[in-house]
């Protein structure tokens, strides 16, 4: 799609090549949408969403991608279920979940980084697929364990977290925690292991 072939033209721009590791694009996408382009363009932002430093953008917007997919939602979603996943998250950052409030944050988010857009009238898409995994998985990363993971749920995230073995600080002792976490749980189907290890062969951790 046009929008992630101008995010690679944009890498290829600044170093010269396409980086060889998918964890590598994403984190310059996503580091180019929140920072880079507004400092070259001299914009500065006013609202609350827009005073948090770069890394606390990211952390909310790793925040709001799995609450998404915890619940199922990948790829489009809706205005409700954007807000329902702000709903579970405002009060960590110190947001406000009033209307007006929400509704300011939600454009700017949309308007100003450009990492999900709008896709219809009551419709918002992530800018690529893998956007929405890459930040998912920066998110299971950071958490003290994959048991703060519900059971329902941590089947589902075959490819989340296959990107966060590839972006952790120690890959073959993540994977190896995702296997014996996930294992007891019974959770080791299909379901899971298919595009667990598809993602990891794209990966190349």
């Amino acid at each position: 799609r046009p929008l992630t072939l101008g995010h690679l033209c944009a890498i290829y721009q600044r170093i010269k090549r396409v980086p060889d590791k998918p964890k590598t694009i994403y984190k310059k996408v996503v580091n180019l949408l929140l920072e880079e382009w507004d400092q070259q363009r001299s914009i500065v932002r006013e609202s609350m969403y827009a005073k948090f430093e770069t890394d606390q953008k990211f952390e909310f917007l790793s925040n709001i991608a799995y609450e998404l997919t915890s619940n199922g939602i990948r790829g489009e979603f809706t205005d409700a279920q954007l807000r329902n996943a702000y709903s579970a998250i405002y009060n960590n950052f110190g947001l406000s979940n009033t209307k007006l409030d929400t509704d300011d944050v939600i454009r700017e988010v949309e308007s100003h980084t450009g990492l999900f857009v709008r896709a219809g009238i009551d419709k918002f898409e992530f800018a690529h697929k893998s956007i929405q995994e890459y930040l998912t998985a920066e998110y299971l990363v950071r958490l003290p364990s994959l048991n703060f993971v519900d059971d329902d749920v941590i089947e589902e995230l075959g490819a989340e977290l296959a990107v966060a073995t590839a972006i952790s600080s120690h890959s073959s002792r993540y994977f190896s925690e995702v296997l014996l976490n996930i294992f007891p749980r019974n959770r080791l189907t299909f379901i899971f292991v298919q595009p667990f290890l598809s993602r990891l062969m794209v990966e190349k951790p």
